[in-house]
């Protein structure tokens, strides 16, 4: 037997096979070590072999180069196989040749080209060989959109063809058919084919094979909702694939659907974006990566990018001839034109609409005539939408016809769209009372998927899955005129996220290396900045030790357990309450709504389109005043009356005559949404001291209040981390205020001592640095004295501190979901246990800080409630981004 063909060390030509057998065995081994494949092929050819053994391995080389991510230069190879075996006349030799480019001319999105090829070779081939024909025609479906007839063509392929005898077309032709099965909706059948191909690739030992299906198998996953399944298939699969640059980016862009299906748009986005332009050798990827992008981009709250994106993505997809792909991107520009719309609409008749409606339904009943159910049921709840937007109710229910009854079975994506069609087609009959029965089954299902979610992240950001559905039962109870029916739907659109789940995950050895790494990482490029040496690779490592603490805290699994059954109860509330006032703040249609209860009644306020720049204005500010940076020619008085009247206009803005008559003089509880999670609260007027507890909803608050209790031992931890001038003598202030603390300032104040110290403990104050990342909020930084301490440092502590005061900036800041729940440290804290956090939404002045801490510790100590020990600590321009968070206990 002669050695293994793609052994690395292998540099001469086996001289006991003859050229053309040397080059089928190069051949063999092309898919799964293409580097060396690729240089034996070039030394065969340097050897000036006969025409036959000329053109296989002008065929290994062109299999190689396409694996190694050269579509471009594998045509060219593959050519000149053809015309080498034509010239020797060798017909059998071409056809096999042409049966490889056909694959690389559909990589290139030149699919009438890869037909005429597989036509011309279909001439020539036979047996086996016309067998592997029939299932390039079925690729060659499944690419074009036509999923059921290329699963005839590959179950045809498959019947003939043994495993045994051909592993490598075997596997890769289960893996084509098992993607068009989860393009089909039949997830189960997709995961049996993905499965097979795995196994027999890993019986065949083509490692690359496997690892590609596992690849696709994590997309199947993603389809089911399994996203930290399909995230650890992507992280397992992706080594293998180090030296091929067009897997790598196909599995980013996987990543990327996973991303956007967990609704870390941000991320999918940020991905999707640079990874384009590579792809330029690869356009069939490259067109479906644009209409990733474009969902990304809608989703990021950039319609008008996302329409342009959509459009290139459907013209490419046209040039491309693939008719069933260019559907799915002409319904992602109509949901872009529609978001554009709702932006902009002038009126509920407007000529615009008309085309828009009619686009919408026309794309719908397209999207349904080629297979595409999901697309199509989406498409038909959009077209739906804006019927019933325009005052027709017999279009919607034309429209919804075939979505009327409830669904039955399904992924829970599936039954969500399909629960949104059943209520708009309730609605559409004046059923009101059936439409939120309709949505409220929709929400269960989307509560069961993110009970499903073990990651703290993924089940943040798991409300994306009904935040539609949710939005239209919002509208619906704002109908009623009802604020107690109003504040119970909003409540229920926050407990998707805000559910716990009912078992922690437990602690994960590998997320702790990777935070460990990553600390080590990020110390070094610190320190190579500081120093001005160059930084370039460190940054990068330090990157990659990012990417690997999502993968580790993202792919863990929860426990099996019963899901969380705690739901906000409203009858509760008011007890809970007592002399305190809730205002809960929700958006719907693009208003902005305050639901107030206090003293037992209830009252809903329409606050208008608020616009969002009030708040930057106010933030701005109050930046400006902690910095110490006035703008040029403004005095710092000048600069305090800028803010003054900023938080003036904000304060008019969200707490009206009305909301104030309503909450009157009481201690505030507050659930903002979007952009007023960032306002420092003390600045306005009327929340301006008075003691105020910020909480993402009033369950929220209610569970924080009811579960918190002291600590057994009463623990206190003062830290104080380094580069902080200030923050040693802060922590010697408040020693004495906390006789026994654990005080752990120096290289004691490092990452492990510190959070073994939090866990258990009943009062931690930390005095650092803090950095926060938007739009990877968990990555943000408390530094320490060996690195920094993560937000997902803190969402591992097993039983973080009853009560946290963060003496850092920004450290209350947080990314917001699409159901207005915070994600970030503080979040992370609240999230495994903590009761209340004092922490800052903007930079604070350094040794203001130190002074107001102590006298806010000086404060709480005689028993004063956090909340109202902030609400009656004098405060400082430097001070004034302080909010208190939870429980305000």
């Amino acid at each position: 037997m002669p050695p293994d063909p793609g052994h690395p060390r292998r540099h001469h030509l086996d001289q006991h096979l003859t050229p053309a057998a040397e080059a089928t065995a190069v051949l063999a081994r092309a898919l799964d070590d293409p580097r060396a494949a690729r240089d034996r092929a070039v030394r065969l050819l340097d050897s000036a072999p006969a025409a036959e053994a000329r053109s296989i391995a002008l065929r290994a080389l062109g299999l190689a180069v396409r694996e190694l991510g050269d579509p471009e230069s594998a045509r060219g190879h593959l050519e000149s196989a053809i015309r080498t075996a034509d010239g020797a006349g060798l017909p059998e030799r071409a056809a096999q040749a042409r049966l490889t480019l056909i694959g690389v001319l559909a990589d290139l999105g030149r699919l009438d080209d890869a037909l005429r090829t597989a036509d011309l070779a279909g001439a020539v081939l036979n047996g086996a060989d016309a067998d592997r024909l029939l299932g390039h025609r079925a690729l060659l479906l499944f690419r074009t959109g036509h999923i059921a007839e290329g699963l005839r063509a590959g179950d045809a392929a498959l019947a003939r063809l043994s495993a045994a005898a051909d592993p490598t077309f075997t596997s890769g032709l289960l893996n084509n058919r098992g993607i068009a099965r989860v393009y089909s909706g039949d997830l189960d059948a997709a995961t049996a084919d993905l499965e097979r191909a795995a196994r027999v690739a890993d019986a065949a030992g083509l490692r690359r094979l496997a690892a590609m299906a596992r690849v696709n198998l994590g997309f199947a996953a993603q389809r089911r909702g399994d996203l930290a399944y399909a995230l650890h298939l992507y992280a397992r699969a992706e080594p293998e694939f180090t030296d091929a640059a067009g897997r790598a980016l196909a599995i980013g862009i996987d990543r990327a659907a996973a991303l956007l299906a967990a609704g870390l748009h941000h991320e999918a986005r940020h991905l999707l974006t640079p990874a384009i332009p590579h792809l330029a050798g690869h356009p069939t990827d490259a067109a479906e990566a644009r209409m990733m992008l474009a969902g990304a981009e809608l989703a990021c709250g950039a319609p008008g990018d996302a329409a342009t994106t959509a459009r290139a993505a459907h013209a490419a997809f046209t040039a491309q001839h693939r008719t069933g792909w260019a559907l799915l991107a002409e319904h992602a520009e109509i949901r872009a034109r529609t978001a554009v719309r709702q932006e902009t609409r002038a009126g509920p008749r407007t000529e615009p609409d008309v085309r828009l409606l009619a686009d919408a339904r026309g794309s719908a009943e397209r999207l349904a005539a080629w297979g595409w159910g999901l697309a199509a049921a989406y498409g038909r709840v959009l077209a739906a939408r804006l019927a019933l937007d325009m005052g027709r109710p017999r279009t919607a229910t034309a429209i919804l016809a075939a979505d009327a009854a409830p669904p039955r079975g399904g992924t829970a994506e599936e039954r969500i769209v399909r629960w949104h069609a059943t209520a708009l087609h309730r609605l559409a009959h004046g059923a009101h009372r059936g439409a939120l029965a309709a949505v409220r089954a929709g929400l269960r299902d989307a509560e069961k998927y993110a009970d499903a979610l073990g990651a703290a992240e993924l089940r943040a950001h798991a409300s994306v899955r009904g935040a539609e559905l949710a939005a239209l039962g919002l509208r619906l109870a704002r109908a009623s005129g009802r604020a107690r029916t109003v504040l119970a739907w909003a409540e229920r659109a926050r407990a998707i996220t805000g559910r716990p789940p009912s078992v922690r995950p437990p602690r994960d050895p590998a997320t702790a290396e990777a935070l460990a790494a990553l600390r080590h990482t990020g110390a070094g490029l610190a320190e190579a900045i500081a120093t001005e040496r160059p930084y370039a690779d460190l940054l990068r490592h330090h990157r990659e030790a990012e990417n690997a603490v999502r993968t580790a805290t993202r792919t863990a699994s929860l426990p099996a357990a019963p899901p969380s059954r705690r739901r906000p109860d409203p009858v509760d509330l008011p007890a809970l309450l007592g002399d305190r006032a809730l205002v809960e703040f929700v958006m719907c249609d693009g208003e902005l709504l305050a639901v107030t209860l206090a003293g037992g009644r209830h009252g809903l306020h329409t606050l208008g389109r608020v616009g969002w720049d009030a708040v930057t204005a106010v933030r701005f500010g109050v930046n400006r005043l902690a910095q110490r940076h006035p703008a040029p020619g403004r005095t710092a008085g000048a600069a305090a009356a800028d803010l003054a009247a900023a938080a003036d206009v904000l304060d008019r803005a969200v707490f009206p005559a009305s909301v104030r008559r309503a909450v009157g003089d009481r201690e505030l509880v507050i659930a903002p949404c979007g952009p007023l999670y960032g306002v420092p609260w003390a600045v306005l007027p009327t929340t301006s001291g008075r003691p105020c507890t910020v909480a993402p909803s009033a369950a929220a608050w209610a569970a924080a209040r009811t579960a918190d209790a002291p600590r057994a031992g009463g623990r206190t931890v003062l830290v104080a981390g380094p580069g902080l001038p200030q923050a040693p003598a802060e922590i010697a202030g408040l020693a004495p205020l906390h006789p026994g603390a654990t005080v752990l300032t120096g290289a004691h104040a490092a990452a492990a001592p510190v959070a073994q110290a939090l866990d258990g403990a009943e009062l931690a104050h930390v005095s650092a640095h803090a950095v926060f990342r938007a739009g990877s909020a968990l990555l943000s930084e408390i530094q320490l004295a060996d690195g920094a301490l993560y937000g997902y440092d803190l969402a591992d502590l097993a039983r973080p501190p009853r009560r946290v005061i963060l003496s850092a900036c920004e450290a209350a800041m947080g990314d917001v979901t699409a159901a207005d729940w915070p994600l970030g440290p503080v979040a992370a804290l609240l999230g495994g246990g903590t009761a209340t956090v004092i922490a800052s939404v903007s930079p604070v002045h350094d040794a203001e800080t130190a002074e107001f801490m102590i006298a806010l510790h000086r404060r709480m100590s005689p028993g004063v409630s956090p909340s109202r020990a902030l609400a009656e600590t004098p405060r400082t321009p430097g001070v004034l981004g302080f909010n208190c968070l939870g429980a305000g206990t």
